[in-house]
């Protein structure tokens, strides 16, 4: 980001990107880099200046191997129009508290308008350790927003960030929170195990709410859940899967998203107008919590349409007053199309598709939505 900024922005930028918490490197040099686009910096250790550089213009950046010693490590540079910057970093400490930080100040309060908070473990004076435990960190919006999602630096990190909660990753966290038009300020709290909880309570700056268009129902089913891969098993019961969901070993996709988990089957495909049950199977089966559409102002007759069903199989839809069953025998990958008409606009629903594999895999592999026709 500062090398970015440097590189391209025009704006006068400082930064020291390399931390001071060396412990048991006392003695030894250190590389200490700093992007500017200034024209040379002067870096000091503990007030005592270890020479002035000019800025490799191609980089934006300065270099510099000082000795560690514990303390503050600051840089100086005065710019082509006259501004000067500073920037420090200090030697951390034990770790005493968690703290929270804005990363966007200026969030308005227009409805929209997303706050960014980090979370980092600091010590008895403030300063960011450049490390620390992995530990789990939960929040929550107080007041004035709604919760959006979470992040890290950690790449390998795939828990869902629609739950609000995460793990450290070199002592960063993020927390994205929606700033309401109701309240001037916002609210959002952490919690992580061996520290006081921490507050952060943004003031957000006047403004018109943004205009919005109404909402409306979103036709398309995404987020599945899909079960192991069953070999060699009489048909799933749906109807029981139903009664007494046991979700411990299945996964979450998206279809339409080239996801592998939808994946499932041992077989080579047979010739594509086979239409028999082969003596072994492999099934896998899908489920989706979802709400039915309103028809709108077009109308029409209610279906669920699955763009690509993989398999031969049956999809089960359990209403609040319904039940709806559809039965797909054919093993080619074709759409498939359930009349869903017996459910009404608004009602909570659970559908459930179990397919057979007789070929290299069975699944739904392509977008699946409601439509009235």
């Amino acid at each position: 980001f500062y090398w970015n900024r440097a590189e391209w922005s025009g704006k006068p930028t400082l930064k020291i990107v390399t931390h001071w918490t060396h412990p048991g490197k006392e003695g030894e040099p250190v590389p200490v880099q700093v992007y500017t686009n200034a024209p040379a910096a002067e870096l000091f250790l503990n007030g005592e200046s270890l020479g002035k550089k000019e800025t490799d213009a191609r980089e934006s950046s300065v270099r510099w191997d000082a000795v560690y010693a514990p303390g503050e490590l600051r840089v100086e540079a005065c710019f082509e129009d006259g501004t000067r910057l500073t920037d420090t970093v200090r030697t951390a400490g034990e770790a005493k508290e968690l703290r929270l930080t804005l990363e966007n100040p200026g969030v308005r309060k227009n409805g929209r308008d997303t706050a960014i908070v980090s979370a980092s473990l600091v010590d008895a004076d403030g300063n960011r350790l450049p490390d620390a435990p992995e530990h789990l960190i939960r929040f929550s919006v107080k007041r004035g927003g709604r919760f959006l999602c979470v992040g890290s630096p950690n790449k390998w990190d795939h828990e869902p960030w629609q739950i609000p909660q995460i793990h450290l990753f070199e002592n960063r966290a993020q927390v994205c929170a929606e700033c309401g038009a109701q309240s001037d300020e916002l609210e959002i709290e952490a919690v992580c195990e061996g520290y006081p909880p921490a507050v952060i309570t943004i003031r957000k700056e006047a403004a018109e709410a943004v205009p919005e268009v109404p909402e409306t129902d979103n036709p398309y089913l995404y987020q599945w859940r899909v079960s192991p891969t069953v070999v060699n098993q009489p048909d799933p019961d749906l109807d029981a899967m139903h009664r007494n969901p046991d979700f411990a070993d299945w996964r979450l996709f998206e279809v339409g998203r080239g996801n592998p988990n939808c994946f499932a089957g041992l077989y080579p495909r047979p010739p594509q107008d086979t239409v028999t049950v082969p003596p072994e199977s492999a099934y896998a089966v899908h489920m989706i919590r979802t709400r039915v559409p309103g028809r709108g102002e077009s109308g029409g007759r209610l279906q669920l349409c699955f763009e690509k069903f993989e398999g031969a199989g049956k999809v089960v839809i359990f209403g609040e007053n319904a039940r709806v069953e559809a039965v797909k025998e054919d093993y080619r990958s074709t759409p498939f199309i359930v009349d869903a008409e017996e459910l009404k606009p608004g009602d909570e629903v659970e559908v459930w598709a179990v397919l057979k594999a007789n070929s290299n895999f069975c699944g739904i592999c392509r977008p699946v939505c409601w439509q009235y026709v």
